[in-house]
C-alpha cells in the first residue's frame, strides 16, 4: 500500500536493530486497506496480555464500576513469580488501582496483572482483547 503512514512504519521497522525480529500488522477497521510486515512471524505473546487488561480496566473506571483510587489487598494467595515487586512485598499492602495499573504496565508486575485481571473480570479483558 502506497500510504504515508504506511511507509512510516515501514521505514521504523527497517531501521529495526539487526538480530531483532519485529512483526507489524494493520487493518484499518471497517475498509479493506491493511498492511503488514513480518506479520506472519510466530512471537511468544509474553505482557501483551497486559495492555487488553489496562483498557478494559479504564472502560469499567469510565463505566462507574471502579475507581482509581480504590484500594486492593495483596493477599499472599494471589502473588506470583516472576517480573515485578508485590511478591516481595508484605501480605495485605492495600495499594490504589491506579498504582496497580502503573505496576503492570511499567514494570511488568505479573502479580499487579493478575491482581487487575481479576478485578475488571477476565470476560471483560477477553472482550477488549
Amino acid at each position: 500500500m502506497n500510504d504515508p503512514n504506511w511507509n512510516e512504519v515501514g521505514r521504523i521497522v527497517a531501521g529495526a536493530p539487526a538480530g531483532t525480529t519485529v512483526g507489524v500488522k494493520a487493518h484499518v477497521l471497517g475498509t479493506e486497506r491493511s498492511w503488514g510486515d513480518g506479520a506472519e512471524t510466530v512471537m511468544p505473546a509474553a505482557s501483551t496480555i497486559k495492555l487488553g487488561i489496562l483498557v478494559a480496566l479504564h472502560r469499567a473506571v469510565d463505566a462507574g464500576r471502579l475507581g482509581l483510587n480504590d484500594r486492593i489487598a495483596i493477599k499472599a494467595g494471589v502473588k506470583v513469580q516472576g517480573s515485578g515487586v508485590l511478591t516481595w512485598l508484605h501480605h495485605g499492602l492495600r495499594l490504589p488501582v491506579r498504582d496497580l495499573a502503573y505496576l503492570m504496565i511499567a514494570i511488568s508486575d505479573n502479580t499487579a496483572s493478575n491482581v487487575l485481571m481479576d478485578l475488571v473480570g477476565r470476560e471483560q479483558v477477553q472482550e477488549t482483547i
